[in-house]
């Protein structure tokens, strides 16, 4: 899994960490919640599509936005999550396939 981290108030300093993609390293994928006590607030649209081997992925409550088609194309795979309050850009129909 890739990570960026944003600045989002001009400081210079990453104020958040978004999932940008997936490196194919593990077919699990656990999210942290953070990275050096900095939160993990989003997933970037298409990070993981197209990657036939990924199995599960773990989203922590840390999450607040999930790009479109974060998870296009994939069938099979097993998504956790804590109980969350997020923002969806894509469409019902897309979070439901």
């Amino acid at each position: 899994m890739t990570l960026e981290g944003v600045d989002t108030n001009g400081d210079g300093m990453d104020d958040v960490y978004a999932v940008t993609g997936y490196d194919q390293s593990n077919e699990n994928v656990d999210i942290p919640s953070s990275v050096n006590g900095v939160p993990v607030v989003e997933i970037v649209g298409s990070a993981f599509a197209e990657y036939s081997d990924l199995k599960t992925v773990w989203i922590p409550k840390s999450i607040t936005s999930i790009g479109a088609d974060v998870f296009a194309d994939k069938e099979g795979f097993i998504l956790h999550y804590e109980q969350i309050t997020l923002l969806y850009e894509g469409t019902y129909e897309q979070w439901q396939a």
